[in-house]
C-alpha cells in the first residue's frame, strides 16, 4: 500500500522567501566554498584574517617565506620597495665604475685645492711676519725662555743654553823632524817624532795617533845647504808599515823644497802609527847639509767637554846613565840632569789626559824597570808608564793621565833611569802631551 503526501507550498516569489533560498537545488547539492558567495559580506570585507590581492590591504607583523623565494617583482622605485638581484648587480657594477672615476677626479681637485691653499698660505704667513718687524720672525714666537748671542733653539721651541760638553774638537797636528843629514843616491828614509837624522829602517820613528781622524794635510820643510841637481825627489806619509800615500814630488835644484799636500784623505784611528817616507833619486849633485822639519793635520769629528790640543816633547841623541834622574822638554837637546831648564809652557787652562812617548836606542840594554813622568812646575810629579823591555823601541804611554793644568804652568818630562845590566846607548826620545 502506498501513501501519497502533498507538500503545499504557499504561493510566494523567491525574492521575499528565505526559505526558498535554503532549499534552492544548488545548495543542496554543494557546500559554500567562494569566500564571495557568503551572504552578508559587506564592501568592505569584514574577515581581516585574509589579505587582499588588491593590495589594499597591509600585514600587521612579520611575514615568513617559509625558505621560498619571493618571484616576479618589478625593480624598485620608491625609498622602502624591496630590491632585486637585478638591480642591486647592475647598482655595483655602475657604483664601481663611478667610484673608480670619482677617487681619481677627486684626488686631482683635493692635491690641486690642498697645492694652492697650501702657497697661500705660506706666502700669508711670510707677508705677515715680514711685515712685523722689518723682515724678521720676533724671537719670543719662535720659542719660549730668553733669545741672546749665547742662546740656542732647541727642537721643542726653547731658547737653551748650549751644555759645555757639545764643544767638537775639531783638529790637531803631529810634528816631526829630520837632523842634519847628507842623502844619498837612490836611498829611502824614514822619520817621525824622533830628533834625528833619517833612517833607513821603517818602524823606528814612529809617531803615534791620539785620536781617530782622517789626515787631511801634510806640510814638509825640506833645507838643504847645498841644493844639488833637480832630479826627482818625492815624499810619502805611511800608516803602520802597510799603507802609503804619496805627498809631493819636486824636480827643482834649489836649497829651499816645500813638499805640501792638502788632499791626503787618510783615515787613522787611535793608537795608528805614523811616519815620514822619503826616496832619494840618484842626483848628478847631491843635496848636503839637509835638515827637515813639518806636520801631519788631522781632522776629527770626535767631541769633549774642550778643544784639545798637542804638545811635543823631544831629547836629542845620548847614552843613558844608571841609576840617574833626567829631564827634557821641547829643546832640541839631549836630556839634563838639573829641573826646571827644559820648560814646557801651558798655553791654555784644561787637562793633560794623554802622554805618548816614542824612546829609541840603538843598543837596546837589558830589561831594568825604567819610568819617565810628568813634572808640573817643578813640584809634583804624575806618571806616565814604567817600562820593564830589553827593546830597542820602548814605548812609554798613559791614556788616562788626567791631571789639571792652568795657563802659565809648565811641565817636563822627568826619567828615572835603573841601574841596568847593560846600558842602552844612542837614545832618543820623541812624542807629545795631549791637553783637553
Amino acid at each position: 500500500m502506498f501513501i501519497l503526501m502533498a507538500l503545499f507550498i504557499p504561493a510566494v516569489s523567491a525574492d521575499t522567501c528565505s526559505f526558498c533560498e535554503f532549499i534552492n537545488i544548488s545548495n543542496i547539492t554543494r557546500g559554500v566554498t567562494d569566500h564571495w558567495l557568503l551572504t552578508n559580506r559587506s564592501a568592505d570585507d569584514a574577515h581581516p584574517q585574509y589579505i587582499l590581492v588588491s593590495g589594499t590591504r597591509g600585514f600587521t607583523g612579520k611575514q615568513s617565506l617559509g625558505g621560498f623565494n619571493l618571484t616576479d617583482l618589478l625593480d624598485p622605485i620608491a625609498a622602502q620597495d624591496a630590491a632585486t638581484k637585478n638591480y642591486v648587480d647592475l647598482v655595483n657594477t655602475s657604483q664601481t665604475a663611478f667610484t673608480s672615476t670619482a677617487i681619481s677626479t677627486a684626488n686631482s681637485s683635493m692635491k690641486n685645492y690642498v697645492d694652492a691653499a697650501n702657497s697661500s698660505m705660506v706666502l700669508n704667513v711670510s707677508l705677515n711676519y715680514a711685515s712685523k718687524v722689518n723682515g724678521k720672525v720676533p724671537t719670543a714666537e719662535l720659542g719660549s725662555g730668553s733669545a741672546s748671542a749665547t742662546t740656542y733653539l732647541r727642537g721643542d721651541q726653547t731658547w737653551a743654553t748650549p751644555s759645555s760638553a757639545t764643544t767638537t774638537f775639531s783638529y790637531y797636528t803631529l810634528p816631526f823632524m829630520a837632523l842634519t843629514n847628507s842623502p844619498a843616491d837612490s836611498v829611502t828614509n824614514y822619520m817621525g817624532f824622533l830628533p834625528k837624522a833619517p833612517v833607513t829602517v821603517a818602524s823606528t820613528s814612529k809617531m803615534t795617533v791620539p785620536r781617530d781622524g782622517v789626515v787631511e794635510r801634510v806640510e814638509i820643510y825640506d833645507y838643504s845647504g847645498t841644493a844639488g841637481t833637480a832630479e826627482t825627489y818625492g815624499y810619502y806619509i805611511m800608516k803602520n808599515n802597510a799603507e802609503e800615500l804619496w805627498i809631493n814630488n819636486l824636480t827643482v835644484a834649489t836649497s829651499e823644497r816645500v813638499f805640501s799636500n792638502s788632499t791626503i784623505r787618510l783615515s787613522v784611528a787611535a793608537g795608528d802609527y805614523l811616519e815620514i817616507k822619503r826616496k832619494h833619486p840618484a842626483w848628478v849633485t847631491n843635496p848636503l847639509t839637509n835638515i827637515v822639519g813639518g806636520y801631519v793635520f788631522i781632522n776629527t769629528t770626535v767631541t769633549s767637554t774642550a778643544a784639545g790640543y798637542t804638545l811635543p816633547v823631544q831629547a836629542i841623541s845620548s847614552s843613558p846613565t844608571d841609576a840617574q834622574t833626567v829631564y827634557f822638554g821641547n829643546l832640541p837637546k839631549a836630556p839634563v840632569t838639573a829641573a826646571a831648564t827644559s820648560k814646557v809652557y801651558i798655553p791654555k787652562t784644561g787637562t793633560i789626559t794623554r802622554a805618548e812617548i816614542y824612546c829609541y836606542s840603538t843598543t837596546a840594554g837589558t830589561d831594568e824597570a825604567w819610568s819617565l813622568y810628568v813634572r808640573k812646575n817643578n813640584a809634583a810629579d804624575t806618571l806616565i808608564q814604567t817600562v820593564n823591555t830589553a827593546a830597542s823601541e820602548r814605548i812609554f804611554r798613559n791614556n788616562a793621565m788626567g791631571l789639571p793644568v792652568t795657563a802659565g804652568d809648565y811641565i817636563e818630562i822627568k826619567g828615572v833611569q835603573p841601574t841596568w845590566v847593560t846600558n842602552p846607548t844612542v837614545t832618543i826620545y820623541g812624542g807629545y802631551l795631549f791637553i783637553e
